[in-house]
């Protein structure tokens, strides 16, 4: 079965007089909401273009890096500072300390993609 590769592409836009490479750098993780860059790129549009093309080209490898991410890096990098706050400081406190007393000592260094089940359940 082939692996199916995520491809970021951007596209260009023009306000005004100036054309802009934009870019979809995913998910905000405390609103849910899409995020996009815009890159001023003169008022050329192939160089847009060009510029749009480069950008996507470096966040699909920033994307490609993050499959070999581990669980604890995916906690204590993206998932907890998203939930910073998304809830109670006691609660993002407890959080922490579980992640930090519990996940990382036993799974933190496991890559998300050969996590199992049966792992999390001895967790």
């Amino acid at each position: 079965m082939a692996r199916k590769e995520k491809v970021v592409k951007g596209y260009v836009t023009k306000k005004g007089n100036r054309w802009y490479a934009v870019i979809y750098e995913g998910l905000n993780p405390v609103t849910g909401r899409e995020r996009r860059s815009w890159h001023a790129a003169g008022s050329n549009r192939e160089d847009a273009e060009r510029i749009a093309e480069q950008l996507a080209a470096e966040r699909t490898e920033r994307i490609e890096d993050s499959r070999s991410l581990t669980l604890g890096a995916f906690l204590t990098q993206r998932w907890l500072p998203g939930k910073r706050y998304a809830v109670a400081e006691t609660t993002w406190n407890g959080y922490a300390g579980k992640i930090r007393c519990h996940v990382l000592p036993t799974l933190g260094k496991v890559p998300i993609r050969r996590l199992k089940p049966d792992q999390l359940d001895r967790l």
